[in-house]
């Protein structure tokens, strides 16, 4: 079930839609994506699932995203902004979530 779950946030690029608002390179906003599906994987089913069934999945990943853009001590900083300051815009990643897309 946590499976699931964590594959249909994937599947809606929930994580993309968000994080394609900070301005980062394409690439990085991918990496940061998929290293917030990793750390969802590595909490215990009974957590992700509850998180599901209260409709608190989506805040939750979101904001283990937000932890790992803005603190300095996180693993996401450390692997790949520690020695780089990203300033690059996104516009053309955020336009591939249009209108046409469900909204998070």
């Amino acid at each position: 079930m946590k499976n699931q779950l964590i594959s249909e946030l994937a599947r809606r690029k929930v994580v993309e839609r968000y994080v394609c608002r900070f301005r980062f390179d394409r690439e990085l906003l991918k990496d940061l994506a998929q290293e917030v599906y990793i750390a969802l994987l590595e909490f215990p089913e009974n957590k992700i699932v509850n998180l599901g069934r209260q409709g608190g999945l989506i805040p939750f990943a979101l904001a283990i995203a937000r932890t790992m853009i803005f603190s300095t001590t996180s693993q996401f900083y450390y692997k790949y902004l520690r020695y780089e300051k990203y300033e690059g815009g996104n516009q053309f990643y955020c336009e591939e979530f249009s209108d046409d897309q469900e909204r998070i």
